[in-house]
């Protein structure tokens, strides 16, 4: 990330506090350049505005992008209005003015409040409109009382009031309001229920105004503006709180869901009712049937257009919450198929299906923006392209696709790899859809992603039979594309072959030593080249296949079984063709099986499987890898298909062959408490033959010396037994034994009992296996049980940074640290490399603090959590951090020299001191034994767990005198 909102925004406060105007808008415009800002920093920013244009041009500009932003926010809507009648334009006439209010009224519906201290904010804007438009009095009454509001039950008075403060109402109309107050409060109550959950969830998570404020209460006197608007900024908080600053999150969120999910079944309900009452024949209805559907069909129309009002007041609370704007965007993408299937009933409908498109583009950008971190959001944004492709409004361009992935990498938000190759494949996958899209569209009526049976041209099923000698119909499908469509569709296939390249790339340069995210990126191209590319623009002898499936088994090591699984099946329906020589008419030409490919074909596929059982095995790296997750499935897949292949199509001798290695391979899977004969069927004998074989190559092993470890101790226990029963045996009579025979007895049964204790392998205690390793270049290492590695870390974090984020989530740390460059200047720390390692108290730690990777963020970035193989502070044994112990000297000669020289050159003077020292040693002899508990427990508490992070706790070093 090249910005931080944090500090952009405490950037804009302290331009307020230093009244720099022009600071802050600069701020202003870095911000809504970067991201989104939030409803009442749009407002903030468009006062702050007209401290240099008072004319309002720049905030009515500015309020223009806010509303294109956050259309449910009616807050937005009142200020908009409030200054573009209040300092309107030269060029700017009334129907302009107009405009604003009826794009508030499609754009906010709804209740908005169920506070009874706390009217209703649409309240506001309706009499804000009768203000602005008092010669649209009549109108702007009418569209009130058929809207869903709390507060209509006064609507009859405040016309009155309009009534003596000069404002024209029709009295006409009067009934009609009256009338449509009263069908509108009758069905308000499903609405009541959820408004009541939407505050109660906003009012838990502090996002909600006070129950004092009121907008009434800020109303000004002079002829500008009708409210004090920097008072009512300031009253919601101000752009330091929570209001209306896109501080919603979880619980708001799930309460806004419940609240068009409830809208959604509504409307399904009244449609049930409305194709009930339809079953009903016209000539058997009454006039109250007709009545009563004509009141359904207008409550349906009354809820849907409350869905999409509903959606943006709920992004605009919390706007950074993916499933809102998913569940918005699968809500459009429902109306706009909908409404394809209705655009063939006149050209409005082809105009509001183009209106549709432009607005799930829009959504679909602004989603992005605010949650840059969702592949799903991305995807849609991709596939908003080809939907305005089908509409024909723009062509399909792949390089729009791209451009949306590569606006993705570029926010840096996609912290993991696993994201930046899922939003990879979902550009292929749409690049590719729209190839199929556009052959089927050339030689069919129906679309690819539909259902077709290949013997209804048979009549399989039906009346009508096919009679004998008559072949299937497939002559429909063989004409060629058209000129256009087949130049379309090869291009695409251009472009597509280049999107491939370009993931492959990013993927060498960036991860190289990623292997599994290539084999995932291969094997999609691999799919794509053998059932799409090769048949529209290949021959049907090309090789190009062969080679894309060669590539994906050799691409990672070992290969997973899947790989060899598409491989194989490719070659199973793969024809090699050529023509008939034979027929002497050459217009009756005939494409057949070449006769040497039929039986070479079945060789091919038997070394294929050989290959795949002598290559494939648990790769147990990164078991959490979405490739091995169905490892042992498909495995047993493999070897059932195996043994199905040979039994159909193989002798007895290959089928035996077979059988033997997938009994073998399968020998990890039985071994882990899986039944290898629960999936595969093999002979009696075979079962028999290998069972010996592996019941003697057991004992050799045994004999060998049993390389594992259980094996040893059964293979003593075993010995020992047979010794034990063999002298039994061989134990003569007690009545013809002597003592002295006895005795010697004795003593050969102890030297033999102490001769096979020495020989008896002493294995315990058993070292465990390391559970996890990391991968350093080609080589796994065993990971440490207690550290983890973090990186993409901000260049500004420091080792406390890394404490205090962790150990409030995870539990108690023994060592934070942060990779630097050597050399460290006065005063100032080194470079940081981005990366650390926290070392905890607790296994568990390690498990909460993985589970966190991606999740949290420091410095304006997601850190990345993964499994280290060293620990974040190393304990030196005692005693090897030198070569000899202190005061001991080197052995060389000058050394030695030098002491004998000393030693004759004190003389009488050292054994003086030789004296001394005898006297003093008691004294230190009896301090020394006072002291060594203490030292005992010095050394015992420094160990690895008696360090402390640095940066934390650290204290001040005391300068010598």
């Amino acid at each position: 990330m090249s910005y931080s909102y944090t500090d952009i925004l405490n950037s804009i406060i302290s331009a307020h506090a230093q009244e720099s105007p022009t600071a802050a808008l600069e701020h202003y415009a870095t911000l809504s350049e970067h991201c989104s800002m939030t409803p009442l920093l749009w407002i903030q920013y468009a006062i702050d505005s007209t401290t240099i244009d008072p004319s309002h041009t720049l905030a009515k500009e500015v309020m223009q992008h806010a509303t294109d932003e956050f259309p449910g926010c009616v807050l937005l809507w009142i200020y908009y209005l409030d200054i573009a009648v209040h300092y309107k334009a030269e060029d700017e006439n009334d129907e302009t003015l107009w405009e604003i209010w009826s794009n508030a009224m499609k754009a906010t519906k709804g209740i908005q409040t169920c506070s009874a201290s706390q009217p209703n904010m649409m309240l506001y804007l309706y009499q804000l409109g009768i203000m602005c438009f008092p010669h649209k009095a009549t109108e702007i009454f009418l569209q009130r009382a058929n809207s869903l509001l709390l507060g209509n039950e006064s609507i009859m008075n405040e016309v009155q009031t309009c009534m003596e403060n000069g404002v024209t109402v029709s009295s006409d109309v009067y009934p009609s309001i009256e009338d449509g107050r009263k069908f509108v409060s009758q069905h308000m109550g499903i609405l009541t229920r959820f408004e009541e959950d939407v505050t109660i969830a906003m009012g838990q998570e502090g996002i909600i105004a006070s129950s004092n404020f009121l907008l009434e209460n800020y109303r000004t006197d002079d002829a500008k503006t009708v409210y004090d608007w920097s008072a009512v900024v300031n009253a919601l908080g101000g752009i330091q709180g929570t209001v209306l600053m896109g501080c919603g999150m979880v619980t708001s969120a799930n309460a806004f869901l419940k609240y068009v999910q409830g809208l959604i079944q509504h409307v399904k309900y009244l449609r049930k009712q409305v194709q009930k009452m339809e079953k009903v024949a016209q000539a058997d209805r009454t006039e109250e049937d007709v009545a009563e559907l004509n009141t359904i069909q207008d409550l349906i129309q009354l809820f849907t257009d409350l869905i999409v009002p509903t959606c943006e007041r709920a992004i605009s609370e919390c706007p950074t919450v993916e499933v809102l704007w998913s569940k918005y965007l699968k809500h459009l993408s429902y109306i706009l198929h909908e409404n394809k299937q209705d655009s063939t009933n006149g050209t409005s409908s082809v105009q509001q299906r183009a209106q549709f498109l432009t607005q799930y583009q829009d959504v679909s950008s602004r989603a992005v923006k605010n949650c840059p971190y969702s592949v799903y959001l991305f995807t849609v944004k991709m596939e908003s392209t080809v939907e305005i492709a089908k509409a024909g409004i723009k062509v399909f361009n792949p390089d729009d696709v791209m451009q949306v992935v590569q606006e993705a990498l570029d926010g840096g938000f996609l912290a993991t790899k696993e994201q930046q190759l899922e939003i990879y494949l979902a550009a292929c996958k749409i690049v590719k859809q729209r190839i199929l899209e556009l052959v089927s569209k050339g030689t069919s009526s129906m679309a690819y992603d539909e259902e077709e049976r290949i013997e209804k041209e048979i009549g399989v099923g039906g009346k009508k039979r096919r009679r004998r000698g008559e072949t299937i119909e497939m002559k429909k499908y063989l004409s060629p594309l058209e000129e256009e469509i087949e130049q379309d569709v090869q291009d695409l296939i251009e472009d597509l072959k280049e999107m491939f390249d370009a993931a492959d790339s990013f993927f060498r340069k960036k991860f190289p030593e990623w292997t599994e995210g290539r084999y995932m990126l291969q094997r999609e191209r691999a799919s794509f080249v053998a059932h799409i590319l090769t048949p529209l623009l290949k021959e049907v002898n090309d090789d190009e296949p062969v080679q894309a499936f060669e590539k994906l088994v050799r691409i990672h090591h070992p290969p997973h079984p899947n790989a060899w699984r598409d491989y194989i099946h490719y070659l199973s329906n793969k024809s090699y063709v050529m023509k008939n020589e034979d027929d002497e008419d050459d217009s009756n030409e005939k494409l057949v099986e070449a006769p040497g490919m039929v039986s070479a074909k079945f060789r091919f596929i038997r070394s294929l499987y050989c290959r795949a059982l002598n290559t494939t095995k648990k790769d147990n790296k990164d078991p959490k890898t979405p490739l091995f997750l169905d490892y042992e499935h498909a495995l047993k897949q493999l070897c059932t298909e195996f043994l199905a292949f040979e039994k159909s199509f193989g002798s007895d001798a290959s089928y035996t062959t077979a059988s033997k290695l997938v009994k073998r391979k399968l020998s990890l899977l039985i071994d882990n408490g899986h039944d290898s004969s629960t999936f595969v069927e093999l002979p009696n004998e075979v079962i028999e033959e290998h069972g010996q074989e592996d019941s003697h190559g057991k004992r050799k092993r045994d004999a060998e010396g049993c390389d594992d470890l259980y094996d040893k101790v059964e293979h003593v226990e075993e010995q020992a037994s047979k010794r034990a029963k063999l002298e039994e045996t061989q134990k003569p009579d007690s009545e013809a034994i002597t003592s002295e025979k006895m005795e010697d007895f004795q003593h050969k049964e102890k030297d033999t009992k102490m001769e096979d204790a020495k020989k008896v392998v002493h294995i315990w205690p058993i070292k465990p296996k390391p559970e996890h390793f990391v991968k350093i270049g080609k080589i796994d290492y065993p990971a440490h049980p207690y550290t983890v590695h973090i990186s993409n870390l901000s260049s500004e974090t420091i080792d406390g940074d890394l404490y205090d984020l962790f150990h409030a989530r995870c539990g108690a740390i023994v060592h934070a640290r942060i990779f630097r460059e050597k050399g460290r200047s006065h005063g100032k720390l080194a470079k940081s490399k981005c990366a650390g390692l926290i070392q905890f108290e607790e296994r568990e730690s390690v498990e909460k603090a993985i589970a966190l990777s991606g999740e949290i963020g420091l410095h304006e970035k997601l850190v990345i959590v993964e499994r280290s193989h060293q620990p974040a502070v190393g304990k030196i044994p005692p005693g090897t951090h030198r070569v000899k112990p202190k005061g001991e000297g080197k052995h060389s000669k000058r050394s030695i020299k030098k002491k004998e020289k000393s030693e004759q050159e004190d003389g009488g003077s050292g054994r003086i001191e030789d004296k001394r020292k005898e006297s003093s040693t008691e004294q230190i002899e009896e301090k020394s034994s006072a002291t060594v508990s203490a030292q005992k427990e010095k050394s015992a508490a420094s160990n690895v767990l008696a360090f402390r992070p640095r940066n934390v706790g650290r204290k001040k070093k005391v300068g010598l005198k």
